[in-house]
């Protein structure tokens, strides 16, 4: 995952200082200073994984690690993301630390004031502030997202059941996608359910096949975890909690890294387990000696 972390970097460091795109990025809002690339979930997993080390062992270098991930989650521009790390780190460092969590705040609040002191995570904040000045708010009936939300809920299906199982992912080729990829107001605001998330996803592919995908992460963030993929469970809590208005979730690469979580937690869980029985069964051994003499 590290090596993933740094290839990415490298190739976002790249792509930040060209003015042309050089990489398929996964947004064009490069005009303004934003755009989110494929894969940059490991940027995210690494910023807990990182986050988690310094918990623990107390190292302030392990911060120094998390400072590019932070430039990738502004240089993104999504408010709920934001705020859902925040939350996320903050629900991490009281399981961890509990009273002496403060001490530990206050230092990530440092690193957090010293990336504001850059330009590009200024340029960030100042449209994310004036995206909310101009009413990008649910408070908003002209809100882009609350029209979306409105129509796919409202005209979107032809029937019930098509309402529980989707109405199918949209291909560019047939009659049934093409008004998915394109910005005709006219069509409707077909292409607008990947705004809405892991909610959109369930407009397409139906709620049962979301709940199925969603099923390892309420796993991992229900049951205990060992200490060292104790990050697991707030990178999902993180995750879920910004992918109602984001398609992190299923952005186009995520689900390599998915991939590679869900093994790491079930070694983690299998060793964990195995070790348990390993332990229950020497108790008993011993018991048996003491009672038998």
């Amino acid at each position: 995952m590290v090596i993933a972390y740094v290839i990415f970097l490298c190739c976002f460091t790249i792509q930040l200082i060209s003015p042309d795109e050089i990489f398929n990025l996964a947004t064009d809002y490069m005009d303004i200073g934003r755009f989110t690339m494929y894969g940059q979930l490991i940027a995210y997993i690494c910023l807990f994984y990182f986050y988690g080390k310094y918990l623990f062992s107390g190292k302030t270098k392990y911060l120094l690690y998390i400072l590019p991930a932070f430039f990738v989650l502004f240089i993104a521009g999504f408010r709920t993301q934001i705020a859902a790390i925040l939350l996320a780190l903050g629900l991490f460092t009281y399981s961890v630390k509990k009273i002496a969590s403060i001490k530990y705040m206050l230092l990530f609040l440092i690193v957090i004031g010293v990336l504001y002191q850059t330009s590009v995570v200024q340029n960030s904040i100042n449209n994310m502030m004036k995206r909310q000045e101009a009413g990008d708010t649910f408070a908003n009936e002209d809100y882009i997202r609350v029209i979306q939300f409105n129509y796919f809920t409202k005209e979107h299906f032809k029937s019930p059941v098509e309402y529980i199982l989707g109405s199918g992912i949209p291909n560019p080729r047939t009659k049934y996608g093409q008004p998915f990829y394109t910005v005709d107001p006219t069509l409707g605001p077909y292409n607008g359910w990947q705004d809405w998330g892991i909610v959109g996803l369930s407009w397409m592919i139906g709620i049962p096949a979301v709940l199925a995908l969603l099923f390892p992460v309420f796993r991992i963030i229900r049951r205990k975890c060992d200490d060292k993929i104790l990050f697991l469970k707030f990178f999902y809590i993180f995750l879920l909690l910004s992918s109602f208005t984001t398609i992190e979730f299923y952005r186009v690469g995520s689900f390599f890294f998915h991939g590679l979580l869900f093994y790491l937690y079930e070694l983690y869980h299998r060793h964990s387990k195995h070790d348990n029985i390993g332990h229950t069964q020497k108790v008993l051994g011993q018991t048996r000696r003491v009672v038998n003499s």
